[in-house]
């Protein structure tokens, strides 16, 4: 496993309501997650290995996936597909009724043998006076062994 800046990585997300017939709660979460090609980006400060205590893990939930066809976001995607700089890693979205109990979405891991990557994690939505993403990600990657050579 590879930890790489944030600012790498970056995504894109879109909260919807949905029509009045549902409840006020209940919401379509549309998530993008995309890899920055260029490697121009100012380094980040990472915090030295964060321990989860049993506050902080919240109960997964099963989640209500959206098929692709009732994606919002399958444009923009497309752009980032088309561009040099980006790579889309991951596109799901999924209906979830939002409440301020603090419960996770298993994400569906996404690999790419093209690019040697596989994304897993979860995404926990809660609701306040706004609407929070928590996500907890990891990104593997393959080593570039040209570099490293035989020994490694």
């Amino acid at each position: 496993m590879s930890r790489f800046t944030i600012s790498r990585y970056l995504l894109l997300i879109l909260f919807s309501t949905l029509s009045n017939s549902l409840l006020a709660d209940d919401y379509i979460i549309e998530l993008i997650v995309f890899e920055n090609l260029n490697n121009n980006t100012v380094e980040e400060q990472w915090l030295e290995d964060l321990e989860e205590t049993p506050n902080n893990i919240p109960a997964t939930i099963k989640a209500n996936w959206r098929s692709a066809s009732d994606y919002q976001l399958s444009n923009v995607k497309a752009a980032l597909a088309r561009s040099s700089s980006y790579r889309p890693l991951l596109h799901v979205a999924w209906l979830q009724t939002v409440s301020k109990k603090r419960r996770a979405i298993r994400l569906p891991e996404n690999s790419s043998s093209a690019s040697g990557t596989s994304l897993s994690g979860t995404a926990v939505v809660t609701k306040g006076r706004y609407l929070h993403l928590d996500l907890d990600l990891t990104l593997n990657t393959v080593p570039d062994t040209a570099y490293i050579g035989e020994d490694y």
